[in-house]
């Protein structure tokens, strides 16, 4: 929890696989903050994972790379 100003923030971690198409897929939340954060965190990968990302190279080969989203809540007090 981070605290400046009266405002409260939460950080969701996101797990994702970047397949060899640049799709994300397989979002997975690394630690649980509060049930209805961890829906949040997942819409909101969902809607970027439309967009293609580059994939991991390997030897000059496209692969599967495992990658961390942070998804940050400002709260009301």
């Amino acid at each position: 929890v981070a605290r400046g100003l009266g405002d409260v923030y939460k950080r969701q971690v996101v797990s994702v696989v970047i397949d060899e198409h640049g799709s994300l897929i397989k979002p997975q939340i690394m630690r649980s903050i509060f049930p209805s954060l961890d829906e949040e965190a997942l819409r909101v990968v969902g809607i970027i994972s439309k967009k293609l990302w580059k994939p991991g190279k390997q030897n000059g080969t496209a692969v599967k790379v495992k990658y961390p989203i942070s998804v940050i809540f400002k709260l009301d007090d």
